[in-house]
């Protein structure tokens, strides 16, 4: 076990007194000797006592431990310590940060970001304050827009006369968008000659961490159907495109994505039948918000809107998957 103060145990402290007021000198924990060889690996141990209340950090540094598997941890460490237990992170993501809270309530500090320590009645928020409330996330031509710029990684700044040739919209809801992400504080608004013009105010990670709170599922409805997919154009989605981006195995029916306005020309055009799932001949039909063809250049969905659509799953196995997924992404 590394010994000595390290530099996120320092931004830890910094952090606390920047905060609350409150100054705090962590100690090494022995205990850990008597952990699961695992997890003595894992982490480092600090106890600390923060406003009356003796606590044990966990200082992480692996990005990839999804909430479900801190939960499991921090289960198997309440058996050595029977106070308060925080895990201490450099960097934890927008959705995962979100898990910890809703699913798990889980205590956690990423120094200068956020401090969530419900044991001891605290949630600090300083870059992550904008809660959306449900209804106010990004209209569906927003969210493609945003997901076009994070997939083409192109951050220079846009105006609507030049994604009028990428994208399926009319000037009108391109200027609806721009406002929306105005308005999100992720971008700003310049005049450009007679146009306007989108900057970004970050790029990369960063924006997709800024725009996940706007950001929702792009599934508008489920409905288990017998056709021929020759006739339709669909993608592979769910766990059917989640196969092919991870080590997990595609799931039976299979999942396509299709668009809400190929869906509408399909009914009217195309023979479909509403089945059981248990039919051996049924897909399960996901009809999206917007074009899923607009963001993917393969048979499949793009990365980012299959993790919109799974992120909800409460199943460890997908959660681990999405997790691999996402580790693929170029930024």
């Amino acid at each position: 076990m590394m010994t000595g103060m390290n530099n996120l145990i320092k931004s830890f402290t910094d952090y606390l007194y920047d905060v609350l007021g409150v100054k705090v000198k962590p100690e090494e924990w022995d205990g850990y000797r008597y952990m699961p060889v695992f997890l003595q690996n894992m982490y480092q141990y600090f106890v600390v006592q923060i406003l009356n209340e003796k606590c044990l950090l966990l200082v992480n540094y692996e990005k990839s431990v999804t909430p479900a598997t801190l939960r499991k941890h921090y289960e198997l460490i309440r058996r050595k310590w029977s106070g308060p237990v925080v895990v201490v992170r450099e960097y934890i993501r927008s959705n995962d940060r979100q898990r910890m809270i809703v699913d798990y309530k889980l205590p956690f500090v990423v120094p200068g970001n956020q401090l969530y320590l419900p044991d001891i009645g605290l949630d600090i928020r300083e870059h992550f304050r904008r809660v959306r409330k449900e209804g106010q996330q990004f209209s569906p031509s927003t969210q493609l827009l945003v997901l076009h710029v994070l997939l083409t990684r192109n951050y220079a700044p846009l105006t609507s006369t030049e994604l009028l040739n990428v994208l399926p919209y009319t000037p009108m809801t391109i200027k609806r968008a721009f406002d929306e992400i105005a308005l999100a504080k992720i971008g700003t608004l310049r005049a450009r000659g007679r146009e306007r013009e989108l900057r970004f105010e970050v790029s990369g990670l960063k924006l997709w961490d800024a725009a996940l709170p706007f950001l929702r599922s792009p599934v508008q409805k489920r409905v288990a159907t017998v056709f021929e997919p020759s006739v339709m154009p669909t993608l592979k989605a769910g766990l059917t495109a989640l196969s092919t981006y991870s080590m997990i195995l595609a799931s039976s029916p299979s999942t396509l994505a299709i668009s809400p306005e190929a869906w509408k020309t399909a009914k009217v055009n195309v023979d479909i039948y509403d089945v059981d799932y248990e039919d051996d001949n049924a897909y399960n039909l996901e009809i999206w918000r917007y074009d899923p063809f607009v963001l993917s250049s393969t048979n499949a969905v793009d990365r980012l809107s299959l993790f919109l659509s799974l992120r909800d799953t409460n199943d460890e196995r997908i959660e681990a998957a999405l997790d691999e997924m996402m580790e693929g992404v170029e930024w």
